[in-house]
């Protein structure tokens, strides 16, 4: 069964996600979204109408999708009615039940992507995870989902948002670690393929790994208090760097104690 959709929302999430769903047959009724260009932008890229106004949803719309920002789901559940719909939000982090109120059959679609406009995604290979208010929604969700994902699993509150903070972790914080590494060659005019090679290597052996905690390398891991010091002392002009450096250095020495 294809779905139509409603989105609101026109950021990194809805870029991607909507221009899938479509590509995988749904269709794509209408964005929605407060500001005008970025609206009227993915609504030219999926051929489709466009509204500044979040509460026109089309009526016939068998699904609204909710793509915006974390901290805007709440207000935006507040202005709409979606009774006789399926509304959903893609978040990781925030609980089903914020789109009680939208209609009876209400859900969530998180897709786990770092997701940019720019960049290219492979939502196909990519981790899906669901929730549904009943049988017949989680039902539909699942069908919407396995339509642009091979990898599809059910959760609850509670689980996906550990899945979310475990992401941060593995994903945004360490991508905030190598905005931190390529400034420091930069000083020197050093260039940032020192780092892609190092990141081809490490991920191939992340992936490759059972074990995470044993692959673990570096000065903190073998111990070497000389080096992390001359380390620490180069990186005296810099707090922000030294502060994170002790921190993270420290966090390993606690871990591998044993």
């Amino acid at each position: 069964m294809n779905y139509r959709i409603t989105i609101i929302g026109a950021g990194n999430v809805a870029w991607h996600l909507s221009q899938a769903l479509q590509k995988a047959g749904h269709e794509i009724l209408q964005i929605l979204c407060r500001t005008a260009k970025p609206a009227r932008i993915l609504s030219q890229k999926l051929n489709c109408g466009y509204s500044t106004d979040i509460k026109k949803i089309n009526p016939l719309a068998d699904i609204v999708l909710i793509c915006v920002n974390d901290d805007q789901i709440q207000k935006v559940a507040n202005q709409i009615s979606a009774k006789n719909k399926i509304v959903l939000h893609t978040s990781g982090g925030i609980g089903m039940n914020v789109l009680k109120s939208t209609s009876k059959q209400h859900g969530v679609l998180y897709v786990q992507l770092p997701f940019t406009k720019s960049v290219k995604l492979d939502l196909n290979s990519s981790s899906v995870f669901i929730q549904g208010s009943d049988a017949l929604t989680r039902n539909a969700i699942k069908k919407l989902s396995k339509a642009i994902s091979k990898k599809v699993y059910e959760v609850n509150d509670d689980q996906r948002k550990v899945i979310h903070i475990a992401a941060v972790f593995a994903n945004n914080f360490v991508h905030h670690l190598y905005v931190m590494a390529e400034q420091l060659l930069n000083e020197k005019e050093l260039p940032n393929d020192i780092l892609k090679s190092l990141a081809r290597q490490e991920f191939s052996r992340l992936l490759s790994g059972n074990n995470l905690k044993k692959l673990q390398t570096g000065p903190a891991r073998r111990g070497e208090k000389i080096l992390i010091a001359d380390h620490l002392k180069y990186l005296k002009t810099k707090p922000e760097y030294q502060k994170m450096y002790k921190m993270m250095s420290q966090s390993i020495q606690n871990l591998h104690k044993e």
